[in-house]
């Protein structure tokens, strides 16, 4: 962190640098310097240590000024973090800025091998494995060429277009993204599309891949297009005989979300055989976009593909033929990886320390941070094979099984692959197993519903599952058919709830009791059903 830019940071919160100080006193570090993100470390290393002393000592005022002192300490590094990645994205902007004026005016579908010559011969190494991605403003000055729009709005292409760079090394021109989201080429995209139908790597699984623009398509093309294209299958009895198959995906080139988007309508023909038709969705309605499968179709050798298509405009997307294989949800199991315990409660008490430290910013803790249910939030049943995400937020877990076999025999195609708890985008292998949270599951009774962690990744059952209450006539059993709640009963909480009902008490709120489906005995309309039934 240079020193000029520390001096302009207090310049310009000068009573900021006046509260860093103060909380660094609290902390008991009143000659620290906190300017990048190690020191940090240091400072929330000794926060948890005064933390859990005063905790101890049950000085709950003072445990909460230590994590205010911190939260003050993190949001000024932070700031000096961000200035200084600012300031090193445009000297990587002004070196590319350089580097780009040295090269010629060339096509836009040119510009792929132009960069994949530099990538080669290891001028823009280092910028891939700095990260340079859309999310940090790496905007670069454009490879323009004469599939660009011209005229008027050439200008304002020049000077909003930008070449952003995947992680794969691939880079593309776009002209705008409607998202803030990290930049994922259209072929990584494609791949990633459907776990359960992997695309084979190399080559061999990325038959064609095709970007809906010029030269594929006429220039003066918008709301409308066709083109062929033509594909060679060697054998196409020995791919399907080892479980391969070759399927049309699409996604779109405005956005990075890893879905698949058909056209408002396309038209797909096979050696002058009509394939499959898609068709504009109906006002109101959702269309299930899914890709389609064709190898049956096929035959060996040569194939011509002619497709037509409609959208406004029908450049914003790519189109691939891949070669796929199936996967199991068990092959999927296997893929995810199962961190050791010590790793897991790690992490499990630097979530429950991020939680409590975030939750002081703004006076607002959400209840229920430091607990997890026993129970699986997508079956309701215990536990079986624990598992989240490395970037899911909370310590709840769900079960691997049911997650995996759930997003199998999902229909809607776009909406698989999303945490069932915090809905964050999860697709394996980005999801791991709790081996500490297994560890739990195996010591606790199968009874125990709901655990509460301590601030040192320790933990107790706060929570019982209530057994089911003996049916006492027809009608109840008719009703527990009908309902299936899962419901955590507190401990300490269950005698009292227990005394209450016998005595005929209002709940513990004060609110009235909620009506049910059940009559009382004295209600004459159930006598009368009563008398029937004797008879």
């Amino acid at each position: 962190m240079t020193q000029k830019l520390q001096a302009d940071l207090s310049g310009e919160l000068e009573s900021g640098g006046t509260q860093v100080a103060c909380a660094l006193a609290v902390l008991g570090m009143p000659d620290a310097t906190v300017s990048s993100a190690g020191d940090l470390e240091t400072v929330r290393k000794k926060t948890k240590e005064l933390y859990k002393s005063f905790k101890s000592l049950k000085k709950e005022a003072d445990a909460k000024q230590v994590l205010e002192a911190f939260d003050v300490v993190k949001r000024a590094t932070q700031k000096l973090v961000d200035a200084e990645k600012q300031r090193s994205t445009r000297q990587k902007q002004k070196a590319l800025a350089k580097m780009q004026e040295a090269l010629p005016v060339v096509p836009d579908a040119a510009s792929e091998d132009v960069f994949a010559g530099l990538a080669s011969e290891g001028s823009i190494t280092g910028l891939k494995k700095d990260g340079f991605r859309l999310h940090e403003s790496s905007y670069v000055k454009p490879i323009l060429g004469p599939s660009l729009p011209t005229g008027e709005d050439e200008a304002e292409f020049r000077r909003t277009g930008t070449i952003p760079i995947c992680s794969c090394g691939q880079v593309c021109t776009v002209q705008r993204l409607v998202t803030a989201e990290t930049f994922v080429c259209h072929a990584c995209r494609i791949r990633a599309m459907d776990p359960f139908n992997q695309v084979i790597e190399g080559k061999k699984g990325m038959l064609k891949l095709l970007m809906m623009r010029p030269p594929l398509l006429p220039e003066d093309a918008a709301l409308q297009a066709k083109f062929k294209v033509q594909i060679v299958v060697p054998d196409v009895q020995a791919w399907l005989n080892a479980g391969h198959n070759v399927e049309v995906r699409m996604c779109r080139l405005d956005t990075c979300a890893v879905t698949h988007a058909w056209p408002d309508m396309l038209s797909c023909q096979i050696n002058g055989q009509n394939v499959f038709e898609i068709e504009r969705p109906q006002e109101g309605h959702a269309r299930r976009d899914v890709p389609k499968r064709i190898l049956a179709i096929m035959r060996s050798g040569e194939n011509m593909i002619r497709v037509s298509l409609e959208d406004n405009p029908v450049t914003r997307f790519a189109l691939a033929l891949v070669r796929t294989y199936h996967q199991t949800p068990e092959d999927l199991f296997k893929l995810v990886p199962r961190l050791s315990m010590e790793d897991c409660r790690r992490r499990t008490v630097q979530l429950l320390f991020s939680s409590l430290v975030s939750g002081t910013g703004e006076e607002v803790l959400c209840p229920g941070f430091d607990r997890s249910c026993l129970q699986c939030p997508i079956t309701l049943v215990r536990i079986k094979t624990p598992a989240r995400g490395y970037k899911c937020q909370h310590v709840q877990c769900f079960d691997l099984d049911a997650y995996l076999v759930s997003n199998y025999r999902m229909e809607a195609f776009n909406k698989r692959w999303h945490c069932p708890v915090c809905n964050i985008f999860l697709r394996p292998p980005r999801d791991f197993i709790d081996q500490y949270f297994s560890d739990i599951l195996s010591i606790t009774e199968e009874d125990d519903g709901e655990i509460t962690f301590d601030s040192d990744g320790g933990w107790k059952v706060t929570g019982k599952i209530p057994s089911p209450a003996s049916p006492c006539s027809e009608d109840m059993q008719d009703s527990d058919r009908d309902t299936d709640v899962c419901t955590i009963v507190s401990i300490g909480s269950e005698a009292k709830a227990g005394e209450a009902s016998k005595e005929g008490a209002l709940p513990p709120d004060g609110s009235a009791p909620e009506k049910t489906l059940m009559r009382s005995a004295a209600d004459p309309v159930e006598m009368e059903h009563s008398k029937r039934r004797r008879k």
